[in-house]
C-alpha cells in the first residue's frame, strides 16, 4: 500500500492542494507506534476538493492515474480504481483499491455526457474537513514497478479523520471504523488533552460537530457499539497482543470517553 501512496503522490504532483489522503491509511501515516502497530489497510481513500478541481480537472486527475495502471474493474463500485502491485516475494500480485470521495454538499458543474465513462466520485459526510485540516507528509520507499522515490503528500489530520470516522460509524457497519477511532485516540502524541485541543476547532464546522456527536453516541458505554466493535475487530484480526478482549473493550471506552469529556462533549 505504501508503494501505491508514493506512486499516487508522484502522478498527482501537479494537483497539490486539491486532494488529500483520508481513511484507514491515515493512522499508519501519522501515528507510527512500534508498541502498537496499526493493522494497516489495502484501500487508499483520496478526498478531492471537487469545487477547486471542477468536473474537467478531476477527469484529468483520474485519467492521469488510469494512464499508469489504475483501472476500473467489474465488481468494483463507480468511484473505485484498482492498482495491481507485484508481490515482493514473487507471489500473486496484490490489489490495492483506490476510492475517490468528495464533500457531501460540494457543488460542481457536471459535463453531459460525463467526461469519464461509468465513473463518479462518491459523496461522503465530513470529507470537507480533509481539505481544511491536513498536513503535508514526506513518504519514501519503493515504487510499485521498482525503483525508490520520495514524495510529499497531503494527509488529513487526525481530528479530521476522527470526525469522518464518526460519520462512518453512524452510516455503515464496519468494525474497523471503531478500531481506527480508538487507535488514533490512544496513540496521539501528547495524549488526550493535546488531541482535544486540536479537535476543538472542528466543532465550529457542522460536519465536524456531527461527526464527534456520532462518536459520543456509539461510544456511550462499555457495552456500546463502538467498544464492542473494537473488541470484535481485534479478535478477528489476531491483533490482541498481550491484552484480553475485555481489556481492549474497556480501554476503547475509557480513551474515547476521556476525549469527549476533554472536548466538553460529555458531562
Amino acid at each position: 500500500m505504501k508503494a501505491v501512496l508514493i506512486e499516487i503522490g508522484q502522478i498527482l504532483g501537479s494537483f497539490k492542494g486539491k486532494f488529500a489522503i483520508i481513511g484507514g491509511a491515515v493512522p499508519w501515516l501519522l501515528l507510527a507506534n512500534e508498541d502498537m502497530p496499526h493493522v494497516g489497510t489495502l484501500d487508499v481513500d483520496v478526498g478531492l476538493d471537487a469545487e477547486a478541481l471542477g468536473d474537467g480537472e478531476y477527469a484529468t486527475l483520474v485519467g492521469a492515474l488510469q494512464g499508469h495502471g489504475y483501472a476500473q474493474r467489474e465488481g468494483l463500485r463507480r468511484f473505485q480504481l484498482v492498482r495491481q502491485v507485484p508481490a515482493r516475494d514473487g507471489g500473486e500480485a496484490i490489489d490495492v483499491v483506490v476510492d475517490f470521495l468528495m464533500p457531501r454538499d460540494a457543488e460542481i458543474i457536471r459535463n453531459n455526457p460525463p467526461l469519464i465513462r461509468d465513473f463518479a466520485v462518491q459523496r461522503a459526510d465530513g470529507a470537507d474537513l480533509a481539505m481544511r485540516f491536513y498536513q503535508l507528509v514526506a513518504v519514501a520507499g519503493s515504487m510499485p514497478d521498482g525503483g525508490t522515490n520520495r514524495v510529499e503528500i497531503a494527509v488529513c489530520s487526525i481530528p479530521a479523520l476522527l470526525a469522518m470516522k464518526g460519520h462512518a460509524l453512524a452510516g455503515r457497519y464496519k468494525q474497523k471504523d471503531a478500531y481506527d477511532i480508538y487507535y488514533c485516540v490512544r496513540n496521539f502524541p501528547g495524549g488526550i488533552e493535546a488531541l482535544a485541543q486540536e479537535c476543538r476547532p472542528l466543532l465550529g464546522h457542522a460536519s465536524g460537530e456531527r461527526g464527534f456527536r456520532h462518536i459520543a453516541d456509539k461510544f456511550d458505554t462499555f457495552d456500546g457499539y463502538g467498544p464492542t466493535c473494537v473488541r470484535r475487530f481485534v479478535e478477528d484480526t489476531q491483533a490482541l497482543g498481550d491484552r484480553t478482549p475485555d481489556q481492549w473493550q474497556q480501554d476503547a471506552f475509557g480513551q474515547i470517553d476521556a476525549l469527549l469529556r476533554a472536548m466538553a462533549l460529555r458531562g
